[in-house]
């Protein structure tokens, strides 16, 4: 890597620049599909379908055809040089040759001197390549503008785009937040701006404080209309009181975003659920066809519809739901578990079993994905059932076991979630990362219940701190480290936090040593507290003495080499190339 021009392979769709900065609705689905085919000896591609490629060649005397086919095919090819015909050929080409044809022409010639026409055998034109076609008339888009200063933007109108447009391509400076409340700060009553803060809360998992700006935005577009043309803030209040517990409140604001067609799905689906919760399955079942009527590839519902006909005894009917849900989706494990529910003790459950099992791949995530349609069905035994036979290899690992606490504790059985949240708190925290917003749901009630856990505000700080609440995981990992003083990684947490979002450099550097301290074996964490040393202005012969005394077997010689070789030479001017990139690359500890 030299640092200089370089080719990013991308394949994007559904967007206007990177692959994944496009907008999916709830429950929607995009589908498409890209073939990537092997053109082997064509060269450059002038044209190309999924069944024919060719390219095409001029130079000073000839001009050179290649065309490549994906299947057995007899094709018409015609090269034509104005109106004169310099090739009309018909061939039955197949996918282990190449056609090529070199055609000797007279003067100078380029490619728009040229066209191609190839048909298939009833004389329809399957292909086509003229160059006249790659030249656009369209002016040049202007280009990007950086954002003006909210303070500074014109209006309303473009306060919530920029915002908007801030969110969808994750600007590294930029920030949304101070667009939208600048403009509720000039309309107290802006609908989308208050709906736009409302979703920034619920996203970063601040449910509560979402629920105020919903609700204002609410009270703006019903001010003339009880029965609103758009009904988004109606949804979005919804899954905020959903997911704060408050079910009843919930219900109502889904049904009122079900006015909305836009919405119809998606509120019946949680309208459902909450029927399920409730054990009111005839209305149950009335709701999820609304729900499928609307939206026929959403998966989770034909769960909830083959569970509600279970319990109202139409087994047969339900098991017809279920096939049609794996026809749709072959991963839908909620639909395999449930269809292997309703085999159970029959010859083809255990096959239904292990084709589940097989599609889970026996982990964990997997098991807690789809353990929260369950829990948010109200079918927390299920949900149980569902993770032990899904993750049954991995019932030692932190998260699951707080799932599994979580979800006896919906049941009343104390002793049990208590059992789940101490053989969490005691895992080896290596690669758990909770990062859903129902992770945050469950770490608050083992916080909430198992006080003496230090891990579990140790996970919901990590996730805090992803979702940029730097304020919040600082004080879980604070909570954390009084409750387990020994554990590092919180102490290297809030190490990085203090430095880079307090700029605390005291504590930073207390809690910096104290991990090294605790795990002097922790080579990230030596090169990161290298790093703040460099920082903090230490001297290159205290750093140098420290590296000396501190690095040990655990980490290789090259490391350490490397390291020695930075302190003795402020300016890396005098070292290989290596050296040198390993060096640059050692802005750890960055804003």
């Amino acid at each position: 890597d030299e640092d200089g021009p370089y080719i990013e392979l991308m394949a994007g769709v559904y967007t206007d620049n990177q692959p994944d900065f496009t907008w999916l609705k709830p429950f929607e689905e995009k589908t498409f599909t890209q073939y990537f085919l092997p053109y082997r000896e064509l060269g450059v591609v002038k044209n190309a379908s999924k069944d024919i490629l060719l390219s095409l060649d001029a130079e000073k005397n000839n001009v050179k055809l290649k065309v490549f086919v994906t299947s057995a095919q007899e094709l018409n090819i015609k090269v034509m040089k104005g109106d004169e015909i310099l090739i009309d050929k018909t061939q039955s080409l197949h996918p282990e040759d190449i056609l090529e044809e070199e055609v000797p022409v007279e003067g100078n010639v380029g490619l728009k001197d040229f066209k191609v026409f190839i048909y298939n055998q009833i004389g329809k034109e399957v292909l086509k390549y003229d160059p006249a076609d790659d030249v656009s008339t369209d002016p040049l888009p202007e280009a990007a503008k950086p954002a003006l200063q909210p303070a500074e933007t014109e209006n309303n109108e473009q306060l919530f785009l920029t915002g908007q447009h801030l969110e969808q391509y994750r600007h590294a400076t930029y920030r949304p937040m101070p667009y939208y409340l600048e403009a509720i700060k000039r309309d107290s009553g802006d609908i989308r701006s208050n709906n736009a803060v409302g979703l920034w809360y619920f996203r970063k998992g601040l449910f509560d404080a979402s629920i105020p700006y919903f609700e204002k935005a609410i009270e703006t577009i019903t001010s003339r209309n009880p029965n609103p043309y758009n009904c988004e803030p109606y949804y979005n209040l919804g899954l905020a009181l959903f997911f704060v517990g408050n079910v009843t409140e919930a219900y109502d604001a889904f049904f009122k975003a079900a006015w909305d067609k836009s919405f119809q799905d998606v509120a019946y689906h949680y309208i459902a659920q909450i029927d399920l919760q409730r054990g009111d399955f005839v209305r149950c079942l009335e709701h999820i066809n609304w729900a499928l009527d609307r939206n026929a590839r959403n998966g989770k519902a034909y769960v909830i519809k083959a569970k509600v006909l279970n319990s109202l005894g139409f087994i047969d009917k339900a098991l017809e739901v279920l096939e049609q849900a794996l026809k749709r989706d072959v991963f839908n494990l909620t639909a395999f578990y449930e269809k292997y529910l309703l085999l159970e003790g029959t010859k083809g459950a255990e096959e239904v079993k292990e084709s589940l099992l097989k599609l889970s791949g026996s982990n964990s995530h997997n098991a807690i994905e789809y353990a929260i349609d369950y829990l948010h069905l109200g079918a927390f035994q299920t949900a149980i059932d569902y993770m032990e036979l899904i993750a049954e290899n991995c019932l030692s690992e932190p998260l699951i076991n707080y799932y599994l606490g979580y979800a006896y504790l919906q049941m009343s059985n104390q002793s049990a979630a208590m059992k789940h949240f101490e053989k969490a708190s005691k895992a080896d925290p290596s690669y758990c990362f909770p990062n859903r917003l129902q992770d945050i749901v469950v770490l608050k009630a083992a916080i909430a219940n198992s006080p003496e856990d230090g891990k579990a505000p140790y996970y919901l700080g990590n996730l805090y701190y992803d979702k940029q609440q730097y304020d919040l995981a600082i004080s879980l990992w604070e909570k954390a480290a009084k409750l387990d003083g020994q554990f590092p990684t919180v102490h290297r947490n809030l190490g990085l936090a203090y430095y880079n979002k307090k700029q605390d450099q005291k504590n930073a550097l207390k809690s910096y040593e104290t991990a090294f301290a605790l795990d002097p074996k922790d080579a990230r964490v030596l090169m990161e507290l290298d790093s703040l040393y460099k920082k903090l202005n230490k001297s290159l012969e205290e750093r140098l003495e420290f590296l000396k005394q501190t690095v040990s077997s655990a980490i290789n010689q090259t490391y350490k080499n490397i390291q020695i070789c930075i302190s003795q030479n402020p300016k890396p001017d005098g070292l290989d190339k290596d050296i040198k990139l390993w060096c640059e690359s050692q802005a750890i500890l960055h804003t």
